[in-house]
């Protein structure tokens, strides 16, 4: 049986293996911080400000990993990992965790959608969100917490 010490150990070992793995951080990563901080201070580091973040491109796609960081309150390498792919299930986890409405997600997802036909999958995005547990998504998004260091 793990003691806490060797408990946190391991979390420590795991922690690192992460980090190194994944967090390599956009050239832009400091410009971006300074963008977020300016939404903050306007108070328009809100959901709904995501699509537009997105979907202004490259110029804001950093600053965009980090908005939707900040309001679904994971490491920024979780979400930078997601939308690498993107990863649409686990998209709709952490909208549904973090509180996001359904028609957020849907625009995330359709703007995301690297198939072509994001527009003609929207019923299906609906779904997906509505079929995604809250208290699942909701555990999920602790167990990255604590895995990744948050």
């Amino acid at each position: 049986m793990f003691r806490s010490t060797e408990l946190e150990k391991a979390f420590e070992r795991s922690r690192i293996r992460l980090t190194s793995r994944y967090r390599q951080l956009p050239q832009d990563i400091a410009a971006a911080r300074q963008n977020l901080e300016a939404l903050e201070a306007k108070r328009q580091l809100v959901p709904a400000a995501l699509p537009a973040l997105l979907r202004e491109g490259a110029a804001t796609r950093t600053t965009f990993l980090l908005a939707f960081a900040k309001l679904a309150d994971v490491e920024f390498e979780v979400i930078q990992r997601v939308l690498e792919g993107p990863d649409i299930d686990t998209l709709a986890l952490l909208c549904r965790g973090s509180g996001f409405d359904r028609s957020l997600f849907v625009t995330l997802a359709v703007t995301l959608d690297k198939s072509g036909a994001g527009l003609a999958r929207v019923e299906e995005f609906n779904g997906l969100y509505e079929s995604v547990p809250v208290q699942a998504a909701q555990r999920a998004i602790r167990f990255w917490k604590v895995r990744i260091g948050g």
